[in-house]
């Protein structure tokens, strides 16, 4: 295993990531994971539906409209 060394042949020491950065970096890694998985989400949606990327948004456009008549009809009734 072949350590760092500097100019004058020492051993230099390599920092490590205090715990605050370290579960700081492992939050935004699970956000990019999310974020990721949703997209993915989104594309196999479309595909399955056979949609193009216009088409798409005016079916969520519309189920949006429909939920929130739904949501509507369940709270004031």
């Amino acid at each position: 295993m072949n350590f760092p060394i500097d100019d004058k042949g020492r051993y230099v020491r390599i920092p490590t990531p205090l715990k605050r950065e370290a579960k700081q970096n492992r939050t935004i890694t699970n956000s990019i994971n999310l974020i990721d998985q949703h997209k993915h989400f989104i594309a196999w949606y479309q595909k399955k539906l056979g949609l193009s990327d216009y088409g798409l948004l005016w079916f969520i456009f519309f189920k949006g409209i429909i939920l929130a008549l739904l949501l509507e009809r369940l709270i004031s009734h």
